[in-house]
C-alpha cells in the first residue's frame, strides 16, 4: 500500500494527489478512469473500442489501452497533463485552442511531445432510463460537451492539413455548404441538413481506416438505482472520433419530427460548418461558431443521449458484466487516497440512505 495518497499509474501529472485539492469531483471525475485504465493495463484487459467499420456502421471490438494513450500506460516518461489544450491542433485554430481532459505526453522527447488528446466521460450504470428494466437492458447516458465537437472536427480537419488537401476538403463540402447563405437561419439550414449528414457519412466512409481514439467512457455499475456498488461493477469504453461523428448522424437521423431542431442536429451543423471554414481557410473560429449558431439552445451541452439510445450501440458482455470487481479499487486509489473525496451533499442520496427516517 503507498504511503501517500495517489492513483495507479499516474506517477507524472499536473496534478498532485497528495493534495486534498487534487480530488475534488470534477478532477476525480477524469483521474479516476485514467488510473483505472492503466490498472487494466496492468491486468491485461483491453476495452471495448467503439469504432466504425468497412459499411459506416459503429462497431465493436478490443483497444489496447496502450494504442488509446499512444505511448505504453506505465513507462516512467509518460505525463498525464488534465485540462490541457492539444498541442499539435493550434495551427488550425483562431485564438486558442479548447482545453480537452487530459493529454498524453511524452516526457522523453525534446520537446515533451503531445501524442494524444482524450476526452472522459465517467458514467453509471444503469442510468434513470434503464434502472428499471432486466440488467442486459442497462444502459449509460453520454453527455458531450461542445469542445469535444471541436476536437472531432480537429482530429478531422488534421487530415486534410496541406493547401492541397483542404481543396479536396473544400471540393466535397461545397455542393452543400455553398447552398447554405446564412447559417444562422435556423429554417435554411434544417431544410440542408439531410445533405449535411450525408456530407459527415462521406467524410466517416473516407477515413475510417485511420479514426483515432477520443472519448473514453468508464461505467461505473450499481445494484439497480441504488447506491451499492454491483460486484463486477467497472469497465472502459473507448468511443473513436469517427464513432462519434457516426453516432451523431445516426441519432439525427432517428428525429423525424419537423418541427424541431435537436441538439444532436446541431452537433452536426456546427462540425460541418467548422470543417468548411477550415476548407475555406485553414483555420476554425470554434467560439465564434458555437455561440452564433446556437439557434435558441443553450450550448452547455453538445448533446446527451439516453442509456435506453446507448445501450444498441455498447450492448456486449462487459456492459452486463464489467471485468473489474469492486475490490479492486483499493490498487486504484492508493495511500488512503479515497479520504479526500468529497461527494456532494445531495438531499435525495441523504433521504434514500436515511431510511430509519420513515418508520
Amino acid at each position: 500500500m503507498a504511503s501517500q495518497a495517489g492513483l495507479f499509474g499516474i506517477t507524472n501529472s499536473n496534478r498532485n494527489f497528495t493534495l486534498p485539492e487534487h480530488w475534488g469531483k470534477n478532477k476525480f471525475n477524469s483521474s479516476f478512469p485514467i488510473a483505472l485504465a492503466c490498472y487494466m493495463f496492468q491486468q491485461s484487459l483491453q476495452p471495448v473500442y467503439l469504432h466504425v467499420n468497412s459499411v459506416n456502421l459503429v462497431s465493436q471490438g478490443y483497444i489496447s489501452v496502450q494504442d488509446v494513450f499512444g505511448m505504453e500506460p506505465l513507462q516512467p516518461s509518460i505525463h498525464f497533463s488534465f485540462e490541457q489544450s492539444f498541442a499539435p491542433y493550434h495551427p488550425f485554430v483562431i485564438e486558442t485552442t479548447p482545453r480537452v481532459d487530459v493529454v498524453i505526453q511524452n516526457l522523453s522527447t525534446p520537446m515533451r511531445d503531445s501524442i494524444r488528446a482524450l476526452e472522459i466521460k465517467l458514467t453509471a450504470l444503469p442510468d434513470n432510463t434503464t434502472c428499471e428494466l432486466s440488467e442486459e437492458w442497462y444502459g449509460s447516458e453520454l453527455v458531450v460537451r461542445p469542445d469535444t465537437i471541436v476536437y472531432v472536427c480537429l482530429s478531422i480537419a488534421n487530415w486534410y492539413s496541406t493547401d492541397k488537401d483542404q481543396a479536396v476538403l473544400h471540393q466535397h463540402l461545397a455542393p452543400t455548404c455553398e447552398q447554405i447563405s446564412d447559417w444562422t437561419d435556423i429554417a435554411l439550414v434544417k431544410t440542408h441538413l439531410p445533405n449535411l449528414l450525408q456530407s459527415v457519412r462521406a467524410l466517416v466512409e473516407t477515413h475510417h481506416h485511420v479514426q483515432i481514439p477520443l472519448l473514453v467512457q468508464p461505467v461505473w455499475k450499481t445494484q439497480g438505482k441504488s447506491s451499492i456498488l454491483a460486484d463486477n461493477c467497472f469497465d472502459i469504453f473507448v468511443w473513436s472520433n469517427l464513432a462519434i461523428a457516426q453516432l451523431m448522424v445516426e441519432e439525427a437521423e432517428s428525429d423525424k419530427r419537423p418541427d424541431t431542431f435537436k441538439r444532436i442536429g446541431r452537433s452536426v451543423v456546427w462540425l460541418i460548418k467548422m470543417l468548411w471554414d477550415f476548407a475555406n481557410s485553414g483555420k476554425i473560429n470554434h467560439r465564434a461558431i458555437l455561440d452564433h449558431l446556437s439557434y435558441d439552445t443553450k450550448n452547455d451541452k453538445a448533446f446527451a443521449i439516453s442509456g435506453r439510445r446507448t445501450h444498441r450501440y455498447m450492448t456486449c458482455q462487459e456492459l452486463t458484466h464489467p471485468r473489474i470487481h469492486k475490490t479492486a479499487v483499493r490498487h486504484i486509489i492508493l495511500g488512503n487516497g479515497q479520504r479526500f473525496l468529497s461527494p456532494e451533499r445531495r438531499l435525495d442520496a441523504i433521504l434514500v440512505n436515511s431510511p430509519d427516517l420513515f418508520v
